[in-house]
């Protein structure tokens, strides 16, 4: 979604939580979400495997998994990069490798992305692999909400 699109439905979107009971928070959250819909980096994919398995993917070139953080806090799950250590330019850290960067295009800036989570949505498993953060999430439906067959 793209920042025009988003300029033209926000404010029925606004109006819209006034017409509904008991979701006010859900929307309210939607409307704040709309300012990290306009960064794209890192990209994801999200991806429904079943009615109630999701994966996540997000690339993040150039970040090793120990400069990753990725946790659930009040139904939201939130994967941000950790800062790295404020360097002085009179004081450069020493390089690990001599190699003179002639292009850099693979971006490490910093960055945070969140996902808003169904209070029945839970985080099963996050990984590191080749770049990727992998995070499955499942719906646990409870007992009393799956539909029931009565035999008749």
């Amino acid at each position: 979604m793209n920042t025009s699109s988003i300029m033209k439905i926000r404010p029925y979107l606004d109006n819209f939580s006034n017409m509904v009971i008991g979701h006010e928070r859900l929307f309210e959250e939607m409307i704040s979400q709309f300012p990290n819909y306009i960064s794209n980096y890192p990209p994801h994919n999200l991806i429904k495997e079943t009615e109630e398995k999701y994966r996540i993917e997000i690339a993040v070139a150039g970040f090793s998994k120990d400069k990753i953080s990725v946790k659930t806090q009040e139904n939201k799950l939130i994967i941000k990069s950790i800062p790295k250590e404020f360097e002085f330019a009179a004081y450069p850290k020493e390089k690990e490798s001599k190699d003179t960067i002639i292009h850099k295009g693979i971006a490490e800036r910093d960055f945070i992305k969140s996902f808003h989570l169904s209070e029945d949505v839970i985080v099963t498993d996050a990984s590191f692999n080749n770049g990727v953060i992998i995070i499955n999430l499942e719906r646990i439906i409870p007992e009393e909400k799956k539909p029931k067959i009565f035999k008749l």
